[in-house]
């Protein structure tokens, strides 16, 4: 969150999705007043298609007064939990953006297979930095990625990521990229489905 002000900066936003969730961070308040100001929409995040690119929201939900589903905060859930979790895909290839879930927020996004959701997915970004409590099995069954980017600060003050969580990935021969050691990760997606991948300081 703390990052989305500089990219308001540097490239033409019309909307802001989020789940909801202020986590009692007066940052997000500054940044709801900052997308209003600069005419960004926030609506309700909900399947968007434009250009090949689809946009899914597969959590955090909430049922509303008629029992319906809609993105929001679970009463009681963390504010890891209740990160917006979004699928992306293109040229028949998918990206799986998780936030900072932790387990329990793993086990409803893998649950969401049960109401026809799909989370499969090419490529994952690694869900709370690679930390102790995310990356389960069930989580890496349920998706099966060939790709994972850890996002993480160089040596970082929480020892990101935990040793059990890359032993988790490499069990299951996930090629892991991590911006502390790799830098700056770009994944681009051609028309046709070819994936390449490029590291500000070279990719392993």
């Amino acid at each position: 969150m703390g990052g989305l002000p500089r990219i308001f900066d540097r490239f033409p936003v019309t909307a802001l999705w989020t789940s909801g969730d202020d986590g009692h961070d007066p940052r997000y308040r500054a940044l709801v007043d900052q997308a209003r100001r600069r005419g960004v929409s926030l609506p309700e995040p909900a399947r968007l298609e434009r250009g090949g690119l689809a946009l899914f929201p597969l959590g955090p939900y909430v049922a509303d007064a008629h029992g319906a589903e809609r993105i929001g905060p679970p009463e009681g859930t963390s504010v890891n939990d209740a990160s917006l979790v979004v699928r992306a895909s293109f040229a028949s290839r998918a990206l799986l953006f998780t936030g900072d879930l932790e387990a329990n927020g793993e086990g409803e996004l893998v649950g969401r297979r049960a109401v026809g959701q799909v989370v499969t997915a090419e490529a994952l970004k690694v869900p709370h930095h690679g930390s102790r409590t995310s990356s389960s099995a069930e989580l890496l069954d349920a998706v099966r990625p060939r790709l994972a980017f850890m996002s993480l600060g160089w040596r970082n003050r929480f020892h990101f990521p935990n040793p059990e969580v890359l032993a988790r990935y490499a069990a299951r021969g996930i090629r892991v990229l991590r911006t502390d050691r790799d830098g700056a990760v770009t994944l681009t997606i051609r028309p046709d489905g070819e994936m390449r991948i490029s590291c500000m300081r070279g990719c392993p």
